[in-house]
């Protein structure tokens, strides 16, 4: 008589079989989420941070801008005529409305972005003293 291997003939027990369990899905499922919550986050910041300094170039290029066109204006302004009005402004007279008090006195004149203005003396007679208020 020969003897005859033996096959094992019983299923396998369910816990060795193969795969996941659920908890080990949820728990992966988990850990994933807040390793992207990080990463995601450690990218927002300097993308963030990239904008606002474009923002500031921005802003710092029209403040150069807006304070070289004030310094030309003031430098172009009559001597002495530069004031301050309510800490916000800057008020000067233009040399090009005083040019027209070189016409002759009692003339009227059209200056343009002031106005009509008398003229009451020319800068000789005021120079000389032959004016007076």
């Amino acid at each position: 008589m020969a003897t005859e291997p033996i096959i094992n003939m019983r299923p396998i027990a369910a816990s060795k079989a193969a795969g996941y369990t659920l908890v080990e899905l949820v728990l992966v499922i988990v850990i994933g989420g807040i390793l992207a919550g990080l990463a995601a986050n450690a990218i927002v910041q300097p993308i963030t941070a990239s904008v606002k300094t474009g923002w500031r170039a921005v802003l710092t290029d029209e403040a150069a801008t807006a304070q070289q066109r004030m310094v030309r204006e003031i430098r172009r302004a009559l001597p002495n005529s530069v004031r301050v009005a309510d800490r916000q402004r800057v008020e000067f007279i233009s040399i090009v409305g005083v040019a027209g008090y070189r016409s002759a006195p009692g003339a009227i004149l059209l200056i343009p972005r002031i106005g009509l203005i008398s003229v009451v003396a020319t800068m000789r007679s005021m120079a000389s003293g032959a004016y007076t208020n």
